[in-house]
């Protein structure tokens, strides 16, 4: 078993919204540059310049999201939405359905007064871009009371990014070898990879591009029938055993013990029959 600590950095995007808007398409571009760089992004509203949004129209933004660090290999990505403090748009943010597309993928369904935790978009390794919808849908029957509603809302992106690392199985036999064996890769106890070790590769296998946020372990698929099995980690090493189980050698005579006690039976009642025969006789 492995567990790999996880190495973290917080980075924000502030991007503002000014309601009231308009139904127009749009893009935006975010790219993470790296822990100490942070981000570039064009422009610097989401849905910019849009205005006079009316019931039941629907606004749609790309945000063309790259990983472009060359100091950590893979970033997980969250936004979350924050109503400026002077103005009064959480309401207004909860009437509103939000949809975050990556591709055809829906990532997040739910009310644009989203959480301040964020919501998880996806975790994107080095050099890894995805094109983002996001979608806001204004309901048929919003009110009048949120009619020309202006205010700011800061939507903010946030990455946290992660290194990678690999894992190393070993494959020892003893008292005899099989042709080969299956080891599964777990992810936080899933299954999500399986090798076969054999002579062709050395009896090992190297599990690379292993995401330090999560625990990762390797079991042998199938114990083969007549061995047992051991583990033994190593710093990034996993070692596994097959003993072959024998049979533990006899000691001393084998003749059942119900047999030999009625031979010992059998023994006493001829003898006892053979005395009185002769004591017959003899009389």
């Amino acid at each position: 078993m492995k567990k790999l600590n996880r190495t973290l950095l917080s980075v924000v995007l502030v991007l503002c919204l000014m309601l009231s808007l308009a139904a127009v398409a749009s893009a935006s571009t975010v790219e993470f540059t790296g822990k100490e760089s942070g981000f570039d992004f064009q422009p610097e509203d989401l849905f910019e310049n849009l205005k006079n949004v009316m019931p039941g129209d629907r606004l749609t933004q790309t945000v063309i999201f790259t990983n472009s660090a060359d100091d950590c290999a893979c970033v997980n990505l969250t936004m979350s939405s924050r109503p400026s403090e002077d103005g009064n748009m959480q309401d207004f943010l909860e009437q509103l359905h939000m949809t975050v597309k990556n591709g055809d993928n829906v990532i997040y369904d739910g009310t644009a007064a989203m959480t301040l935790e964020g919501v998880a978009l996806g975790t994107y390794r080095q050099g890894e871009t995805a094109a983002l919808t996001v979608e806001l849908e204004v309901p048929m029957d919003l009110g009048n009371e949120y009619a020309y509603r202006e205010g700011d809302v800061e939507w903010t992106f946030h990455v946290e990014s992660f290194l990678e690392s690999s894992l190393t199985v070993k494959k020892v036999w003893k008292g005899g070898q099989q042709d080969s064996a299956a080891v599964n890769l777990l992810q936080d106890g899933k299954v999500v990879e399986t090798v076969t070790l054999s002579s062709a590769n050395d009896w090992t296998h190297t599990f690379t591009g292993l995401v330090e946020t999560s625990e990762w372990t390797v079991e042998e698929a199938k114990v083969p029938t007549g061995y047992t099995v051991s583990y033994k980690t190593e710093g990034d090493v996993v070692t596994i055993t097959n003993t072959a189980i024998t049979e533990t050698p006899a000691t001393g005579d084998n003749t059942p013990l119900m047999l030999l006690l009625a031979l010992l039976v059998g023994s006493a009642v001829i003898g006892t029959g053979a005395v009185m025969y002769l004591r017959k006789k003899n009389g």
